[in-house]
């Protein structure tokens, strides 16, 4: 699942905010990718799950007045934690999510 949260997702945007891409898979995967970014040296910790675009290529790609893009890696299991413990910030950021692809509607189904 893809989505964009942040003032993006929310129309609160100015034209130099960031993006906020969110990439929400299950466990096993969010597990295996973040074992593969430690080997690759892209990362220094497996629980780690927020990552940049480096300012070379976020200039490049986006532009110099474009707030840097970043995105994160998050299992759908914590989402669905998040939400059956009632934690605001998280609820918040997920029902103003702006879905781009959603496959079996895995983040809709916890969402409602």
């Amino acid at each position: 699942t893809v989505a964009i949260t942040g003032s993006r997702s929310n129309g609160t945007y100015t034209p130099s905010s960031d993006i906020d891409i969110d990439l929400l898979c299950s466990k096993d995967i969010f597990d295996s990718v973040q074992r593969q970014l430690l080997n690759a040296g892209l990362t220094s910790c497996v629980d780690r799950s927020y990552y940049e675009l480096s300012h070379s290529i976020s200039r490049e790609y986006f532009g110099s007045e474009l707030g840097r893009p970043h995105f994160s890696i998050t299992p759908l299991e914590t989402i669905q934690s998040q939400f059956m413990n009632y934690e605001d910030v998280p609820l918040w950021i997920w029902t103003n999510a702006l879905t781009i692809q959603d496959p079996n509607h895995q983040l809709y189904n916890i969402v409602h």
